[in-house]
């Protein structure tokens, strides 16, 4: 079977090390959504194909910077966060969908309730 894309895919830089890092990242978030669901009880529809697409972009983003690593590895690596939360936002792969309205504020989660009530797809994303 001859594939028009296989010399595409064979000229790709460690496919098989991506979809892993893609497998991490999509597992990752789904996970930090279920940690905002159980701790405020507000709960999020997460459309996989534009979680997809954000981590692509940034993969693509990030390998066109990644000489900048060298400079200072610290500082890219608080700006690779940045530039993955961009994408995020770009997409919106997530969406509050319920619990909102159910939010109960005490002493000490105040201030974080009024973040996640004012932009809960926001608050996950950091």
């Amino acid at each position: 079977m001859d594939l028009p894309f296989r010399d595409e895919l064979a000229l790709m830089p460690d496919l098989r090390h991506r979809l892993r890092q893609l497998r991490w990242f999509r597992a990752t978030f789904r996970g930090s959504a279920k940690v905002v669901s159980d701790t405020f009880g507000v709960r999020f529809e997460i459309d996989e194909a534009k979680l997809t697409r954000a981590f692509l972009d940034w993969v693509e983003i990030m390998e066109a910077q990644k000489r900048f690593a060298a400079i200072d590895r610290a500082d890219f690596i608080v700006f690779a966060a940045g530039l993955v939360l961009r994408e995020l936002i770009k997409q919106a792969p997530a969406k509050e969908i319920s619990g909102l309205t159910q939010l109960v504020e005490t002493d000490t989660n105040a201030g974080t309730l009024e973040i996640v009530r004012f932009w809960p797809e926001g608050f996950l994303y950091t």
